[in-house]
């Protein structure tokens, strides 16, 4: 329910206020998983990505926005799992895998950050080992 409604929200300020346009959305699969692999260049992509294609996707985030204030509280609701970086947690990877194995879709920024020059930076090894182990 929560998710229905923050990408309902979201959706519209996308549309009305920000008047993105999907290009390619025909790509992207209908049914069964896949890792939706992105670069990271706003705070606004991971509310861009979910409302651009019209399945509930599945979101890897840094550990640290769940510890407190709203995030903490709304990102559990809208399919996010923390992932604590830079020192290869498995507990992340093995959900990312579950998620893919039951037919979801994940989203996963392979930079592991955001950039701010919007130049594509090396991507981090745990998206080779999610693609490697889940097939």
């Amino acid at each position: 329910m929560w998710y229905f409604i923050g990408w309902s929200l979201c959706f519209v300020y996308s549309k009305v206020y920000l008047r993105v346009k999907v290009v390619g959305r025909q790509h992207v699969p209908t049914t069964g998983s896949f890792i939706f692999a992105s670069n990271h260049a706003s705070y606004l992509d991971p509310i861009l990505l979910g409302t651009s294609i019209y399945r509930s996707l599945n979101y890897m985030a840094r550990e640290d926005l769940f510890k407190k204030g709203f995030l903490a509280w709304a990102l559990p609701k809208v399919q996010a799992f923390p992932l604590r970086r830079g020192e290869g947690d498995t507990a992340a990877l093995r959900q990312a895998l579950k998620l893919l194995k039951t037919g979801k879709p994940l989203v996963i920024f392979p930079e592991g950050t955001r950039t701010e020059s919007g130049q594509l930076q090396q991507g981090k090894p745990g998206i080779g080992f999610i693609v490697a182990k889940a097939g």
